[in-house]
């Protein structure tokens, strides 16, 4: 099993030395991986991105980058980046870029979103974001496999253009398809590398494995998608959730002792899931760093 970060770019004021000191006690550590997340704007009436997203919250791809120049070894991933928000081709350009710059560290961790309001103030069709995100899917694989490509579709169209960087990882960084949506499973066994849904239980994750596994069989598609889940942790005695969580830890199965924690990672690595991304979204800053260094010694030990 290998354990990623989400980082806390979001929620209260972040100077780049506290992004800094956290990406290095995430690796020193000892996690796999780092993580972003992504909203432009955030809509009145929806209470949970309120309460975390609302304020202070640095664009996604500007600290995806940061972490390239700052991290050493950790993988950097996106969970996620809504695709109908941006432009495929400079979409597939920045995560290029960010490919080479990192070493050819990238996880695109990539949905459709679900909040209208930010849909409808980015000017973007909410009804239609599954096949707007299809589309530009493909446009970005192509952009990163090709060195000159034209595209044709519903979305989408231009002629022939010349395109680079190539990302380092070929054919292109691995593509985690966002969602617990049957659509968003099937998006990840059509167009993806693996599925990387938020808040599921074990059991969910194995059934959403059987199933993928049923369209792989279908689609004749050799290998079923990689499993990946991201969650809160809350490490009794040690995490304190401040402001509107204070006293209470979220829908998550990583909250209690460390022992018990081991036993609901080991449900998880028992239904497929290979990677988890842990959110600590609602913790100090202080207690983020506790929260880090007690995880390492005692749950992954």
């Amino acid at each position: 099993m290998k354990f990623g970060v989400c980082l806390t770019h979001y929620g209260r004021e972040v100077r780049s030395a506290e992004l800094v000191e956290a990406v290095a006690e995430i690796e020193r550590t000892g996690f796999d991986s780092i993580w972003v997340t992504d909203h432009v704007v955030i809509p009145e009436g929806v209470r949970e991105a309120q309460q975390i997203y609302r304020e202070h919250m640095l664009e996604a791809f500007t600290v995806f980058s940061f972490l390239a120049a700052v991290s050493r070894r950790a993988r950097l991933g996106s969970s996620i980046i809504v695709l109908a928000y941006r432009n495929p081709l400079v979409m597939a350009k920045m995560l290029a870029s960010i490919d080479v710059l990192s070493g050819g560290r990238v996880i695109f961790g990539a949905a459709a979103g679900y909040m209208e309001g930010e849909f409808n103030a980015l000017g973007v069709p909410f009804e239609e974001r599954g096949d707007v995100s299809d589309e530009y899917l493909r446009v970005i694989r192509e952009a990163w496999s090709q060195d000159e490509m034209g595209f044709s579709g519903r979305y989408f169209k231009f002629d022939k253009v010349y395109t680079s960087p190539r990302p380092v990882q070929q054919p292109g960084p691995p593509i985690w398809i966002g969602g617990r949506s049957k659509r968003a499973m099937r998006r990840a066994v059509e167009l993806g590398d693996g599925w990387h849904p938020i808040g599921l239980s074990a059991a969910e994750m194995k059934e959403g494995r059987a199933y993928m596994a049923r369209l792989c069989e279908r689609r004749k598609r050799a290998r079923v998608p990689d499993m990946s889940l991201r969650a809160n942790l809350v490490i009794e005695g040690v995490s304190e959730p401040v402001g509107p969580y204070a006293g209470r830890a979220g829908n998550t199965p990583f909250n209690g002792v460390p022992s018990l924690i081991r036993e609901r990672i080991a449900e998880f690595e028992e239904a497929g899931v290979e990677h988890i991304v842990l959110d600590m979204a609602t913790l100090s800053r202080a207690s983020f760093l506790r929260t880090l260094e007690a995880f390492a010694a005692h749950v992954r030990s």
